[in-house]
């Protein structure tokens, strides 16, 4: 169960938010806010037929959970929750993850994270909340680009960004997104404010007072659509692991990401992953129930490989998230191979093992990387910790 942040003791500095003037421009390329001067297909081609030594991970059998009275399966996480919160739309929020954005706040109560690379070696993370009440900062909050909007679409989310990259804004203002921009003179007041901690355009952050007054403001809808189909499968609780070969271990992966290096390490004890970064632990500074810091962990974590480059001098990246490629899934200590399919822009993301069989994860957060094909061989998986540290 997903717990509420206590609210924070000191006094947060608000900026007060003056838009008139402000276009469209990416908040990456200008500061934001004036007074703060600021379709590819890929061929899925196995080396061999699977045979006895491929691990099927896809055994797992998806029971009905029995729930107390009055809980359900999170569509997220296959965890219980109030019956009803279960039909509330998620939110998904655009995150800064450079070194000056550091700390970030708020990322333990989300259900599922992307890491997906941008401009200049950098990666921008996108948090998506099935819950995130109690929460008073949200953040930092940065620019959209238009392969995570696309993602956030998958969810049927609610997606928080603060301005964007100009390949983004016809995707945007199209209506295929709930759109909730910092840059929006009616979104933008409500939704975000500023703290005196950081500098811009690193120091932007909503809340859930802020988001729901702005969702409310702008009428939109906060259940899921009626046609909206849940992205994963999920085991039941105690299902475990334990039975896959040996040859399938990976208490490590190093994803290669040029500046973050993400890295997910494996804690038998909790059977989760703990997340780090910049050569450190990946922390909420906000954390899951007080004020002090909690490391970001996850017992599902998805490496996807998928075709990008960069389409501008500006070094803009494209991701084509309509198509197919392969991956590897993380769960109880071992991996195997993946592939995931995705039909068009208002379909999601489909996973499958070697033998075709649909992906089914065990209930829990779940961590997504996704990796420009080209870079996937930076990926590295490591069968024990001493393996990496003695390497």
């Amino acid at each position: 169960m997903n717990k509420r942040l206590i609210a924070f003791s000191a006094v947060i500095a608000l900026a007060l938010f003056s838009l008139n003037g402000c276009g469209n421009n990416d908040s990456d390329a200008e500061p934001f806010l004036p007074e703060l001067q600021e379709e590819k297909v890929t061929e899925i081609i196995w080396d061999e037929e699977p045979g006895e030594d491929v691990i099927d991970f896809s055994g797992a059998e998806v029971d009905i959970e029995e729930f107390p009275e009055g809980m359900t399966a999170s569509t997220l996480t296959g965890l219980a929750i109030p019956e009803e919160t279960a039909g509330n739309r998620p939110l998904a929020v655009m995150i800064g993850n450079t070194t000056e954005a550091l700390p970030q706040y708020g990322l333990s109560q989300a259900d599922i994270l992307y890491e997906v690379p941008v401009e200049g070696g950098i990666t921008r993370l996108m948090a998506i909340f099935g819950d995130y009440s109690g929460l008073t900062r949200i953040g930092c909050v940065r620019s959209a680009r238009l392969y995570f909007a696309e993602i956030a679409t998958e969810y049927d989310a609610m997606y928080c960004h603060f301005g964007q990259a100009p390949y983004a804004e016809s995707y945007l203002n199209s209506g295929a997104v709930t759109d909730l921009n910092g840059l929006s003179g009616t979104v933008g007041g409500l939704a975000f404010y500023r703290t005196s901690d950081k500098k811009a355009p690193h120091n932007a952050y909503v809340s859930e007072e802020g988001i729901n007054a702005a969702i409310e403001k702008m009428g939109y809808r906060t259940r899921y659509d009626q046609d909206f189909e849940q992205h994963f499968s999920f085991s039941s609780s105690d299902y475990t692991m334990s039975d896959i070969t040996e040859s399938g271990k990976c208490e490590l992966c190093v994803t290669g990401y040029n500046l973050s290096n993400t890295r997910f390490e494996y804690n038998e004890e909790e059977g989760v992953y703990y997340r780090f970064h910049y050569k450190r632990e990946h922390v909420d500074a906000g954390g899951s129930d007080d004020t002090s810091e909690t490391q970001l962990s996850y017992t599902n974590v998805i490496i996807m490989s998928m075709n990008g480059k960069v389409i501008d001098n500006n070094g803009y990246m494209e991701f084509d998230t309509v198509g197919s490629g392969t991956g590897v899934y993380l769960c109880d200590g071992k991996r195997i191979d993946v592939v995931w399919s995705k039909d068009s822009l208002k379909s999601h993301s489909r996973f499958s093992d070697a033998f075709g069989k649909e992906l089914v994860l065990k209930p829990g957060k779940t961590a997504i990387c996704v990796i420009d094909d080209d870079n996937m061989s930076r990926v590295s998986f490591y069968e024990t910790l001493t393996e990496y540290t003695n390497g």
